[in-house]
């Protein structure tokens, strides 16, 4: 009899707990790898605004922290269930869906992204070893 089947026989919920695990590891190792594919495409970053995106997708494409972009829009409180996107928030503002896009595009070219990398460090100056002082007698 197989090393599986005999596992099975003696600890079905044992077994059932581990290929549900296997399954949710497998969902988040897939779901990593699209995002991981998805952003570091170069098309995906600093776009554009248009109507469709939502505040959380403008601040990862321009790499800015969510808050600063949900403040610009004039966001005080991060609604409930699903995020509005940028022409529903220009609609519940009572404002033009392009004068907001171009409100914000113009407050996104002012922002400098947060770098993920390291800042790069200048190299420190070379100078000359100071000089061992000369021991007395010698020349």
């Amino acid at each position: 009899m197989s090393l599986l089947v005999q596992l099975w026989r003696r600890h079905p919920l044992a077994c059932l707990g581990f290929l549900a695990g296997l399954a949710l590891t497998l969902v988040f190792l897939l779901r990593l790898a699209l995002f991981t594919f998805y952003w570091s495409d170069p098309d995906h970053r600093r776009l554009v605004p248009e109507g469709w995106m939502t505040p959380g997708y403008v601040a990862h494409s321009w790499n800015l922290p969510v808050e600063e972009v949900a403040a610009q829009l004039g966001l005080t409180e991060r609604p409930e269930g699903k995020p509005p996107t940028l022409a529903e928030i220009a609609r519940a503002q009572g404002e033009d869906e392009a004068a907001l896009l171009a409100r914000l595009e113009g407050w996104l070219d002012a922002q400098t992204p947060i770098s993920t990398a390291p800042a790069p460090t200048a190299p420190a100056p070379t100078e000359p070893a100071p000089a061992a002082p000369a021991r007395p007698g010698e020349p």
